[in-house]
């Protein structure tokens, strides 16, 4: 499969057709967003093809997001191929690669890594329904819904518990909520709304598509 995250800029409820496409097999909210409606920022260190739209990096925020030319690897952002991106020397190296590479980039939390639940029993007790991105030992990914209200350590003990699973990475089904899977001939929408109203703005998608996708 190939990936791609829309990290321009949210886009509205109407907007989210133009991922719908005959290549298309899913999409949803990426990254966690500011609480401004009118000019919405990813949270969190976020680059869309190697130019920075946001230059904080996160530290509640363990899970960083890389996507190079379609493909898509998670990484706790204290040990990466460029070291402890905490740290200056890993930073500039990161910043060397994403930008050589035109490298996608975003945060969130880091719910399993080497199949490990990261989440400890003192995190959020809200329940909800829940969007994660996988990276599975076979190197391929996916994306999975959760539509029965869980905790997110919740969440991350039952991926532990599933063969296969390398890393999980909750994705943005508060405020701001959107997704859609496509299983053979049959799409399964899991709501387009926003918590604000209809002046509100969707996260920064998550999109796969098969590997010969032409979006235009």
């Amino acid at each position: 499969m190939s990936w791609e995250y829309n990290s321009q800029g949210t886009v509205s409820p109407q907007e989210v057709e133009k991922f719908h496409t005959n290549n298309f097999v899913a999409f949803g909210s990426g990254a966690y967003v500011s609480d401004s409606l009118s000019a919405a920022m990813p949270v969190g260190f976020t680059v869309h093809e190697g130019e920075e739209l946001n230059t904080f990096l996160d530290r509640n925020n363990h899970a960083i997001v890389v996507i190079t030319d379609g493909q898509l690897a998670v990484y706790d952002y204290s040990k990466t191929p460029w070291g402890n991106l905490a740290e200056a020397k890993g930073m500039v190296n990161f910043l060397h690669f994403y930008r050589g590479q035109h490298s996608s980039v975003f945060q969130s939390h880091l719910l399993v890594h080497d199949s490990k639940a990261r989440v400890g029993t003192n995190s959020s007790p809200d329940q909800g329904s829940r969007r994660v991105l996988l990276t599975l030992y076979d190197n391929n990914a996916a994306m999975a819904y959760f539509e029965s209200p869980v905790t997110l350590y919740e969440t991350a003990k039952i991926l532990e518990q599933i063969p296969g699973i390398r890393s999980a990475v909750n994705l943005d089904t508060g405020l701001n909520n959107c997704g859609r899977m496509k299983f053979g001939d049959e799409t399964i929408n899991q709501g387009c709304v926003s918590g604000r109203g209809s002046g509100g703005r969707l996260s920064s998608p998550v999109v796969i598509t098969k590997p010969s996708a032409k979006t235009d």
